[in-house]
């Protein structure tokens, strides 16, 4: 990825389950490391993935990646 912006990575998300045939509606959860782009509440992938789909889609911290901190 040329950026790693959580709107583009958003984006390319996207892009991959459209060129491979996979629903959105399949998406029912999602988990990130504490990176920012990752999980910001308000321009973080968890959010914008959010607010595309127009629908609340469960977030959750990564735990092993938490432990580590």
């Amino acid at each position: 990825m040329s950026s790693k912006v959580g709107a583009d990575i958003v984006e390319f998300i996207l892009a991959f389950f459209k060129r491979y045939g996979i629903s959105t509606t399949k998406i029912i959860a999602q988990s990130y490391d504490g990176a920012s782009n990752m999980t910001g509440k308000n321009i973080g992938v968890q959010a914008l993935l959010s607010k595309i789909l127009n629908r609340k889609i469960i977030f959750i911290p990564c735990g092993a990646h938490r432990s580590n901190l």
